[in-house]
């Protein structure tokens, strides 16, 4: 079963993937660029928008390959921007490791890492489509698979892999990216938007989303026009509908609806990204997980918003108690969920 989980940074383009043409930094301390290859990247921008990593690129038609070998390290290097959005394909093999990091199509990332002789840690996989789940494997055959929405759901929901393997491979496209620090930014936004919000009428969603399918072209219109007032406090609610329970209009109209609030900025402050997450259940449960007595208050108001119902987490909770009352909140979820894919 995968771990349950549920937005932009930019860089110059000559540090791109830095530690990426290196060792691993637990392996070898540390990581050095490949001059060659460092200008080769220097027509990109790389960053974090809406949760997913994204490449772009004021210049067009430009083609770059390279390659480099020492006595144990063998590098390779394409950079494609003939597209609408760059593409970049690495490729390191050294006595420890295999590892490619392959962003094509300016959004479809994939880092895997392959030991070798021992070294290297452990297997790894990084999935994240242009869209749809960011899957991470560990393991070799898979000891733990990971799902999310975003980068940030991964660092709140786990936050042991995001600091033994998500962070240092993520260093991989920004050397010294500070990913713990800037999650630990979102969360705080995330409770400080607790007592601005409102409550999260799910029923009302519902609605407009029954709306959008409406044979009458007025009612698909005024849905639409109404969902997208509500924000990106939505959009989390959108992306996780069956699709198998929604119609052609109703998917395109989501669709548009979530793309409208992509950010296209890429310097996405922890406000930003707490407003995605702020109505995402998954998000509040990993945070109740782990909050001290004095936020818990908090995670269960926002909680009870979303959910529309009384839920019990207690502040001065712990031991048996405080898990039998997680365990309950894990049940609701999990119901829900079940009733929203039937």
């Amino acid at each position: 079963m995968p771990h349950r989980l549920r937005p932009t940074l930019i860089l110059p383009a000559a540090l791109l993937i830095s530690a990426a043409f290196a060792e691993s930094a637990a392996a070898q301390g540390v990581v050095q660029l490949n001059p060659q290859l460092q200008n080769n990247l220097r027509y990109l921008q790389i960053g974090i928008s809406t949760g997913r990593v994204k490449a772009s690129s004021s210049y067009s038609g430009r083609n770059f390959s390279s390659t480099s070998q020492t006595n144990d390290r063998q590098e390779s290097l394409r950079v494609d921007m003939n597209g609408t959005a760059p593409s970049i394909d690495y490729q390191l093999t050294s006595k420890t490791q295999r590892l490619s990091v392959e962003l094509s199509g300016g959004a479809h990332l994939k880092i895997r890492r392959s030991p070798v002789g021992g070294g290297g840690g452990r297997a790894f996989l990084l999935d994240q489509p242009a869209e749809g789940k960011i899957v991470v494997t560990l393991g070799e055959p898979v000891e733990k698979r990971y799902e999310a929405d975003s980068i940030w759901q991964l660092f709140i929901a786990e936050p042991e892999l995001a600091q033994t393997e998500l962070e240092p491979l993520l260093r991989l496209l920004r050397p010294g990216w500070p990913l713990i620090t800037q999650a630990k930014a979102v969360e705080e936004a995330l409770y400080k938007q607790v007592d601005a919000l409102g409550k999260f009428d799910r029923d009302t969603w519902a609605k407009l989303v029954d709306q959008l399918g409406s044979a009458q072209y007025v009612e698909r219109e005024d849905a639409d026009r109404k969902l997208r007032e509500l924000g990106r406090s939505v959009v989390p609610y959108l992306k996780n509908l069956n699709p198998q329970r929604l119609d052609a209009e109703q998917m395109f109209r989501i669709r548009g609806i979530s793309r409208r609030f992509d950010s296209h900025d890429n310097d996405e402050q922890p406000e930003t990204a707490a407003a995605w997450l702020a109505a995402d259940p998954e998000v509040w449960y990993a945070l109740a997980r782990r909050a001290t007595p004095a936020q818990r208050p908090l995670v269960r108001t926002q909680l009870e918003r979303i959910l529309g119902e009384s839920i019990a987490l207690d502040a001065e909770a712990d031991g048996e108690k405080l898990a039998a009352q997680l365990k309950t909140i894990r049940d609701l979820l999990d119901r829900r969920k079940a009733e929203a894919e039937k």
